[in-house]
């Protein structure tokens, strides 16, 4: 379990250490702007104070649609953050657009105002890969194949739709719902460091 946790605090340095690298190089992300939506998300949405995870960049919280009560998450990010973070979260809004696959974390709608800029996605009630190999310290081989078999299925789709994620780790795959692992569904997120490329780069 150390090992474990020693693992993702490296995991943590990595990434700061790349987002250090985005501020220096150009960005080539499918689309550096928002589109904002009608109203403010309020009105949508009962958006709960409390952390449930944080990403590359910004703090995720869970939500409750008010029409339909539906339990998403929403991704927040304060504008006064880094420029690099604002065009990451840009980037994550604009690659989870052209994706629809079981196994990719499902994007619903976005919001922006003044302060912040939030994207509304499938709320992961399961919780992290890492959490639960770390709670349970490891798999059977049964269960690792059910895993991998996902996982292998959502970058296939990635990488035929030409985006690669460039952040893939066991903190960035979660799973849909809270049962067993042999009834669940693996979903990857975090597509911040995400870029699209051409046949045969």
């Amino acid at each position: 379990r150390r090992e474990l946790q020693n693992q993702r605090e490296k995991s943590r340095k990595e990434d700061h250490s790349l987002l250090e690298e985005e501020e220096e190089e150009e960005q080539h992300s499918f689309a550096i702007y928002i589109i904002n939506n009608a109203g403010d998300i309020h009105d949508f949405y009962d958006v709960e104070e409390e952390k449930i995870g944080e990403g590359s960049f910004g703090r995720v919280v869970k939500c409750t649609n008010l029409s339909t009560g539906a339990e998403r998450a929403v991704k927040m990010l304060r504008k006064v953050r880094r420029k690099s973070q604002l065009v990451m979260f840009q980037n994550e809004l604009s690659t989870l657009k052209m994706l629809d696959h079981p196994h990719i974390v499902k994007l619903y709608e976005h919001f922006e105002d003044r302060k912040f800029m939030y994207i509304v996605m499938e709320y992961c009630k399961g919780g992290e890969l890492f959490d639960r190999l770390l709670e349970a310290g490891h798999f059977t081989e049964g269960q690792a194949a059910i895993i991998m078999q996902q996982i292998f299925r959502g970058v296939y789709y990635l990488h035929t739709m030409k985006v690669v994620h460039r952040d893939l780790k066991i903190e960035n795959f979660m799973f849909a719902g809270d049962g067993p692992i042999e009834a669940n569904m693996i979903k990857i997120i975090d597509f911040g460091f995400a870029r699209s490329f051409k046949e045969g780069e």
